[in-house]
């Protein structure tokens, strides 16, 4: 189990490394699924509207997280070499 756990951390390690795009990818990835489900529970619209509603916003998330992780990128190493 330790084991199990040890590589499980260093899959992560490794995804979080990749970069912004990879993390941007898996970020709204997951943001899609969590909004598909959400949208089917609350309204009770089928999947496929569903996943036609929660498309928009995650989408849009997902652009505003790469850009903001990128502009957080730039001034986080230019405030520790200063």
């Amino acid at each position: 189990m330790k084991k199990l756990s040890s590589e499980f951390l260093n899959i992560i390690q490794r995804i979080l490394n990749k970069g912004s795009l990879t993390l941007t990818f898996i970020y709204t990835l997951g943001h899609i699924i969590v909004a598909i489900v959400v949208v089917r529970i609350i309204t009770g619209a089928s999947w496929w509207g569903s996943g036609a509603v929660a498309l928009v916003e995650p989408l849009i998330n997902g652009l505003w997280f790469y850009v903001l992780h990128k502009v957080w990128i730039k001034y986080s190493r230019k405030n520790v070499t200063d």
